[in-house]
């Protein structure tokens, strides 16, 4: 009967300890950890993942705390997991809002951005509306199986009570964060380039055509040429976000790899 209970005890405190990683994970992710996603949702996956990875992960769980301060503190681990994995996966998205917010700027739309009602934080127009399409391509090329994955392999290479925050984590995010600026620039960079060459043009007609008012002209043009260069510039838009996609896949396992145990 003690055995029973005991047994029982254990499985207990390793579903909790599942539920927290999970649940950690599917909350920090894109997509998923919107505002937008109701918490009864986030929360009856996060509860029905638990339940499909307790045999996986319940099969490696090694002695557990018994005292509350070391369960605590493995608690607090385990939702550590999650939320470097969900940070990982979030810095490929900032790009998109950063990119966004520069050509914003240029665009002359950067005293227009709003209040997202969702995630309570100031947003470019752009960002938002690349942001929409970069979530279709994702779903488009698996992306979201992808995070399927992540959630399983993270207790085939993590085990319960066996993480460790190495300097090696640190380089995979630092790389990560590093990726974040380049695909920025690199969705950016043919708006900014043809607003550039209109705001010089622009300039040397100032110059010359003095009569002319410029800013009434500018406006409207810098508008419209970089909604045309927006269109443009989608097919070259689908392949960086799809090389970035693939690049934060390829990051997955040794970013998890570096927080597992050595050997």
């Amino acid at each position: 009967m003690l055995d029973w209970m005991t047994f029982a005890t254990t499985q207990v405190h390793v579903f909790a300890l599942i539920l927290m990683r999970v649940s950690a994970i599917l909350m920090s992710i894109p997509i998923v950890g919107n505002r937008h996603v109701p918490a009864q949702v986030q929360i009856g996956l996060a509860v029905i993942a638990t339940i499909l990875l307790w045999p996986l992960a319940g099969s490696s769980v090694g002695v557990l705390p018994t005292d509350v301060p070391g369960y605590t503190l493995l608690a607090i681990r385990e939702l550590g997991i999650g939320l470097v994995i969900g940070f990982a996966a979030s810095l490929i998205f900032n790009a998109i809002y950063l990119a966004g917010q520069m050509i914003d700027m240029q665009m002359g739309f950067g005293i227009v951005n709003v209040i997202d009602p969702l995630s309570n934080i100031q947003i470019p127009i752009v960002g938002q509306f690349q942001y929409l399409i970069a979530i279709l391509i994702f779903m488009a090329i698996q992306g979201h199986h992808w995070f399927v994955e992540a959630v399983v392999d993270s207790y085939r290479i993590i085990p319960i009570g066996q993480v460790r925050f190495s300097p090696e984590m640190i380089e995979i995010i630092w790389e990560l964060a590093r990726h974040m600026w380049i695909i920025a620039f690199k969705i950016a960079a043919p708006v900014l380039g043809l607003l550039f060459l209109s705001t010089v043009a622009m300039g040397i007609i100032a110059r010359t055509v003095p009569q002319m008012n410029v800013f009434i002209v500018g406006f409207p043009l810098q508008i419209a040429l970089g909604l045309f260069m927006l269109a443009a510039v989608l097919p070259m838009f689908y392949v960086i976000l799809e090389k970035s996609f693939l690049l934060l896949h390829e990051m997955f396992v040794p970013l998890m790899k570096a927080m597992g145990p050595v050997g």
